[in-house]
């Protein structure tokens, strides 16, 4: 019996099939390009006389493709072990969330800010959580939010500043008696005083945190100056535990208070108080519903997670200069 050889030149052009649907896939572009660069050489080796026609292929398609960028396409959010968020396009499914009005927020929902603000405060919580996001209310009801500023803890209308928009995130499975849990916690909070301190020593702990999340990644190392500031991080979480602060909070934790009272957070975290505004935007805290602007086209943030337009700028780079100066735009 003779077994019938396979043709080469069917093998080659089945996976130069295989690139061209790789290429054509609606997935991240880095993915696309080192996916498809793996397969360019299987090519190659199995078939050396198909260079050219391969070489080809890649200059029609790949190239086209590869740096081919949509509107209205979500972002797909990476976090490291550092706490940095990672942004890629990623593949739409279903229409991306749009313009909310004040009206159809829900009580309960989770309103985080991007405000082009200079403080020096916000600056410093932007750069050390690698975000936009500096500050974070909770929703309720009557048009009213509650949060936390540098003059304390109020229940005020919700405004949105010139050049400001807010993201809205919601949590799909709260009962209407958690509802109102969450509410009488936060309320518990108006009168308090800005934790300051706490506030300006959130990035510590926050490093911690993440470092934790990474134990395999992270082996403390004296010439990184990151692990020196997460162990730094740990001792002021040890020091928070038997010393919380009385009568001052900050923003973040607000909502890490509120939630916590019907254990849709740990106990653990929220005495560690280890959120900033940045973490409930990324970490799947809540769904993301829409956002509420002044206008139908906000100025969006190049570093904003959430807007449609394609990814420029895909990590965070830290900047001492922009804490000094206040201008914390990041990402650049």
């Amino acid at each position: 019996m003779s077994s019938k050889k396979p043709n080469p030149a069917v093998k080659r052009y089945s996976l130069e099939a295989t690139l061209l649907a790789v290429i054509r896939v609606r997935a991240p572009a880095a993915t696309r390009f080192h996916v498809s660069g793996c397969l360019l050489w299987v090519v190659l080796r199995r078939s050396p006389a198909g260079h050219k026609q391969t070489f080809n292929l890649i200059n029609n398609y790949a190239f086209i493709k590869i740096t081919q960028t949509e509107k209205n396409v979500p972002r797909a959010i990476e976090i490291d072990e550092y706490g940095r968020t990672i942004l890629t396009n990623g593949i739409a499914f279903e229409p991306l969330p749009g313009r909310i009005e004040i009206s159809n927020l829900f009580v309960g929902d989770v309103l985080i800010w991007y405000l082009p603000d200079k403080s020096k405060l916000s600056s410093l919580i932007r750069e050390f959580s690698g975000g936009i996001f500096s500050h974070v209310g909770i929703y309720s009801g009557r048009n009213q939010s509650i949060d936390a500023g540098p003059e304390g803890v109020f229940e005020s209308n919700l405004l949105i500043p010139k050049g400001a928009y807010i993201h809205v995130f919601r949590l799909k499975t709260l009962l209407p008696q958690e509802e109102n849990i969450v509410i009488d916690k936060s309320r518990e909070f108006i009168g308090f005083s800005y934790a300051k301190f706490d506030a300006i020593t959130l990035p510590a702990r926050r490093m911690s945190y993440h470092l934790n999340l990474f134990p395999y990644k992270t082996r403390f190392n004296i010439f990184r100056w990151r692990r020196w500031i997460g162990f730094f991080g740990k001792i002021l979480i040890i020091l928070r535990k038997k010393n919380p602060p009385r009568n001052k909070i900050f923003c973040s934790q607000i909502i890490a208070e509120a939630y916590g009272a019907i254990q849709y957070i740990p106990k653990e975290l929220v005495e560690s108080g280890v959120f900033t505004p940045v973490d409930l935007a990324v970490n799947g805290f809540a769904r993301h519903v829409g956002w509420i602007a002044n206008t139908d086209n906000p100025k969006w943030h190049p570093f904003d997670p959430y807007s449609p337009e394609p990814v420029i700028n895909r990590k965070w780079k830290f900047s001492i200069k922009r804490i000094l100066t206040g201008h914390s735009s990041g990402g650049k």
